[in-house]
């Protein structure tokens, strides 16, 4: 072969070879894979979820245990009042009851501030916790299912007398529309609340001839 058609043959390469990169750069990207969105209502799984129906048992089964203490030491410190009337102004057993009187009034408002903030606190606590196993739960959904994105779904229209908070929200609002194929709330529900039932200890029996 001689040099002349070496040198058209590498000449015609190098064109061919910038037709070819030319064209690639004109191709328009190829649009990333199609991703799926689900939506979840967090309020319902909230309400449904077995463990925060059995916390907010145990709070209001708690709150009753403090009122009724409250009530105690109330009328122990009627009772004393009730006394006092008893006793002479100015007497030294007067002055004893009515000192008795302001400490207890004082313990008992202390002692129902004090536990109203910390079943509160505990509350809360246990709230931010059962979070975030719905958002893992969530996760996990969704990655089973190859979904890419889920949104919080409001349940409903927004109900409100008042305008301004009913634009607040309206403007809040996440999801507009969603097929009934979207939602995975029942998933989510289900599968936290299989979990809280294996994790949870069974109730014991009562012993044989117990009634």
């Amino acid at each position: 072969m001689n040099a002349s058609r070496i040198c058209t043959l590498v000449i015609v390469a190098l064109v061919g070879g910038a037709l070819l990169l030319t064209h690639s750069a004109a191709q328009p990207a190829r649009p990333p894979a199609a991703q799926r969105i689900a939506v979840c209502d967090l309020v319902d799984v909230f309400n449904n979820y077995q463990r925060a129906k059995d916390l907010t048992a145990q709070l209001n089964e708690r709150r009753e245990a403090i009122r009724a203490e409250s009530q105690k030491r109330n009328k122990a410190i009627e009772a004393l009042r009730l006394e006092l009337e008893n006793y002479k102004k100015g007497s030294v057993k007067y002055k004893q009851t009515g000192n008795e009187i302001t400490r207890l009034a004082i313990e008992a408002k202390a002692y129902l501030q004090y536990q109203d903030a910390l079943a509160l606190q505990e509350h809360r606590d246990l709230t931010k916790e059962m979070y975030r196993e719905i958002k893992a739960m969530v996760t996990q959904v969704a990655k089973q299912r190859g979904i890419s994105l889920v949104l919080q779904r409001e349940p409903g229209e927004p109900e409100t007398e008042n305008t301004a908070e009913l634009l607040r929200m309206i403007y809040n609002q996440k999801v507009l529309y969603s097929s009934d194929g979207l939602d995975i709330t029942e998933s989510v529900l289900l599968s936290l609340n299989q979990a809280y039932k294996s994790k949870k200890p069974a109730a014991k029996k009562p012993a044989a001839g117990n009634p």
